[in-house]
């Protein structure tokens, strides 16, 4: 009787154990979702809830026929596929939360992507370059009169985005390249005329890696 005992109780302590363990497991889950997106998270995922409060269906039990409904109407209201794909995957997640088979998974979802795909072609805008009077705009912007003497008091994005921007513009070079330069890959020279040297290393257009001779 006493061996059935602690053997019984070790038992019980596993099963502790393992609830513990869900538990734990259930509470990083919930945090797999920055607090910085949490907002946007939560404004996404309410319209999957609020469509389940309005239609009296189980939000953690519903079919791939009810979630296509949801989806369906979001597309033909917003005509947004970004939103769609967004509350998709803010499904996806909260039923991974509680460790559920979401309806998500099922190919009907899929190929109910597809069709969203073909009936509403996303039509990327495009981007116009910069220019030089938009450059001035930017420098007319950083040495104002708040920023201080020099635009010493602007912060670190302003001068970083300008920056950053200015080197794009003046060198043709790639973002990926320019923001990897450091201190030490810009150098101020004053013959034949002041001018900045940059060595880009290892860009996609240096093919030998050859720094330049002083």
């Amino acid at each position: 009787m006493e061996s059935q005992n602690s053997v019984t109780d070790s038992f019980g302590d596993r099963n502790s154990e393992l609830s513990m363990g869900l538990d734990a497991a259930r509470y990083y889950l919930s945090k797999s979702v920055k607090n910085s997106t949490k907002q946007q998270y939560d404004r996404v995922y309410d319209v999957w809830r609020n469509f389940c409060q309005r239609n009296e269906l189980e939000e953690f039990g519903a079919s791939h026929e009810q979630l296509a409904a949801c989806l369906s109407l979001v597309m033909m209201r917003d005509k947004s596929y970004s939103k769609v794909v967004m509350l998709s995957a803010a499904v996806t997640n909260e039923y991974r939360i509680r460790m559920l088979p979401s309806p998500t998974t099922h190919e009907t979802i899929s190929t109910l992507f597809r069709g969203f795909r073909n009936e509403h072609p996303q039509t990327r805008t495009a981007k116009l370059p910069i220019t030089e009077e938009i450059l001035d705009k930017f420098y007319n912007h950083l040495y104002q009169t708040k920023h201080g003497r020099d635009g010493l008091r602007a912060s670190v994005v302003l001068w970083r985005t300008i920056w950053r921007i200015s080197m794009e513009y003046h060198t043709l070079g790639r973002f990926s390249d320019i923001v990897k330069l450091r201190r030490s890959d810009v150098k101020y020279v004053t013959d034949p005329s002041p001018h900045l040297r940059i060595l880009f290393k290892g860009g996609k257009n240096d093919l030998y890696t050859e720094e330049p001779s002083e």
